[in-house]
């Protein structure tokens, strides 16, 4: 009897131990220290996403004393970014693709190069709230020890009362470089580096540095020689060449290459441009999509892998969509169907069609495909992210106005707000686009109060009798600034008795925002979604994008009007068509 119990014991583990495999795959790896040091040594997996960042950060796995590691990966995961890192070194990034049967990478970490000869030493702090730059100069002695005292007014801006715990790193020259010692915590950038944590005393951060702990050399070849491959795994050492010859970031700029610079659909913003740049541009454009599509054709040709001809069919499909080569979103299907799954980063390829003509005749055919498209991610949280980028927009669509599509709209996001593992995208994004479908059924624009950044405190009632312009902006958004001509231009034409501007930004701090206000001569009024100033104003009118901009009349309700009426060179018209009309 004890034997049969020692049979079913050993049967249960058994199953304990395969049950603990089940939906787990597993890259294997290993990592070195270029000067044999004992720094801990890590893995940074990430949801492959633009960036890397702690948000889609999808685990943290500890090399052993060897810098042997084996990170498991859920088999639904068939894209996914790998950091190989460790404090004081540069780390190897690389990118894993389904495909090899037992993936294995390997690194040679080394300490980033400082300059031969220099006289001082930038300190790059980090808190909360912001960052500030100290430049510090030094003597010539082996031990550099610096202060920062963060008692100073110019630090009110980035400490909160009671803060003590600061993040820096250091630059020597135009480099910067993670600390090569450092007796506290670290913290990963996401990005190849590390911050130093550190513990201010009495508001006082006091840095003692080496200089014998770093490496010297004035070759900029020289100043990283991390470095890494992919071992006997031929899909992703092919992959991640992929991504060298065809930068996703390169492609995605051919589009807004095309649009300035060889169609040249926004005059405006290349007017400081003289013809002789504008034509260089033009043909370096053209060049550069011509040695793209030749390479990615011949990619095509070579590979057997389908998540890496996937991968190849939508880098062609962005490509060709830059001069609008795809002529119709049935190309695109063609594309949609062959998928074994759609990578996040192509999300809005697809969501383009509910502008088109054929969205408008036929809207439950095109999400019915879409859906299907990001039903193929079998990974949560990766096909909510991919269907949050559809909805976000389908939001602002007049398909809408009717009942069954609102309704549509409003049961799939509540159904991915209870998901307790989504992106801060889809987090804070989900609860702004169900404010924005409450508020298109508004006929009265919400009141809100504010203080502006000159410090007057307003309510948005007060500006009843005029018409009023709401302008949701960042100092980081491209689409924004590029519309702050057409703004000026607007108010000093409009601005008066019957027309105010409420600018609103949705900006790191109030400093940023005073600075390029007055810079650019923005004399209405302007705050920024901030505690103090603006809190809560951006889920309360359901933003999710920008810049948005939206209309009130005189007597406080919302003017409908179509999103692009109110943008570039149709802005002042269309003000001044519904000012005229009063």
């Amino acid at each position: 009897m004890k034997r049969l119990y020692l049979i079913f014991g050993l049967i249960f583990c058994l199953s304990l131990a395969l049950h603990s495999e089940e939906g787990v795959k597993y890259i294997t790896g290993k990592i070195t220290l270029a000067d044999g040091g004992d720094a801990k040594r890590e893995v940074y997996v990430y949801y492959n996403r633009f960036q890397n960042s702690d948000d889609n950060l999808m685990k943290i796995v500890q090399a052993d004393p060897n810098g042997e590691f084996k990170v498991p990966i859920p088999t639904d995961i068939n894209y996914a970014s790998l950091h190989l890192a460790a404090p004081g070194y540069v780390s190897y990034m690389t990118d894993y693709i389904e495909g090899d049967k037992n993936p294995r990478v390997e690194a040679i970490l080394y300490n980033r190069a400082v300059p031969e000869k220099f006289d001082s030493v930038g300190v790059m702090i980090f808190t909360n709230k912001g960052r500030v730059f100290e430049k510090l100069p030094i003597g010539y002695s082996r031990f550099v020890k610096l202060k920062v005292d963060f008692s100073d007014k110019k630090y009110a801006n980035i400490t909160e009362k009671g803060e003590d715990t600061i993040r820096y790193t250091l630059y020597f020259a135009e480099g910067s470089i993670t600390p090569a010692e450092h007796k506290g915590k670290w913290k990963y950038d996401n990005n190849g580096d590390y911050y130093a944590v550190a513990i201010t005393k009495k508001k006082i951060l006091s840095l003692s540095i080496d200089l014998a702990k770093y490496r010297y050399s004035d070759d900029p070849e020289e100043q990283n020689l991390t470095t890494g491959r992919w071992v006997d795994s031929p899909v992703n050492a092919l992959y991640n060449q992929v991504l060298e010859l065809l930068p996703s970031p390169e492609v995605a700029r051919l589009r807004q290459n095309f649009y300035y610079y060889v169609f040249q659909y926004n005059k405006e913003a290349i007017k400081t441009l003289d013809s002789t740049e504008i034509e260089r541009r033009k043909m370096g454009t053209i060049i550069k999509f011509r040695r793209y599509i030749s390479t990615n054709d011949s990619l095509l040709g070579l590979v057997e892998s389908p998540f890496l001809k996937d991968y190849l069919n939508l880098t062609k499909m962005d490509l060709l969509s830059a001069p609008d080569s795809l002529k119709t979103w049935e190309d695109k299907y063609v594309i949609m169907q062959s998928l074994q799954m759609l990578p996040t980063v192509f999300y809005s390829e697809f969501n383009d069609v509910i502008n088109t003509k054929e969205f408008k005749e036929n809207p439950q055919y095109y999400l019915d495909a879409l859906e299907d498209l990001f039903a193929k991610s079998k990974n949560k949280r990766n096909n909510y992210y991919l269907r949050y980028g559809l909805y976000s927009r389908l939001a602002s669509n007049e398909i809408i106005k009717e009942p069954r599509y609102k309704e549509y709209l409003i049961k799939n996001l509540k159904e991915m707000a209870e998901f307790d593992d989504l992106d801060s995208w889809p987090k804070t994004g989900i609860p702004k686009t169900l404010a924005q479908l409450e508020l298109d059924t508004m006929d009265y624009a919400p009141d809100f109060s504010f203080k502006t950044i000159d410090g007057k405190a307003h309510k948005l009632s007060e500006y009843k009798g005029k018409w009023v312009l709401l302008d949701f902006w960042g100092t980081w958004c491209g689409p924004c600034v590029m519309e702050t001509p057409f703004l000026v231009d607007a108010y000093t034409t409009l601005g008066g008795d019957k027309f105010e501007m409420i600018s609103i930004a949705s900006d790191r701090n109030a400093k940023v925002v005073s600075d390029y206000v007055n810079n650019k001569k923005m004399k209405w009024v302007n705050t920024i979604a901030l505690e103090g100033y603006a809190e809560g104003v951006l889920k309360q009118y359901g933003i999710t994008s920008f810049p948005t901009l939206m209309l009130i009349d005189p007597d406080g309700k919302f003017v409908k009007m179509k999103a692009h009426e109110l943008r570039g060179e149709l802005l002042l018209p269309s003000l001044r068509a519904k000012l005229e009309k009063e």
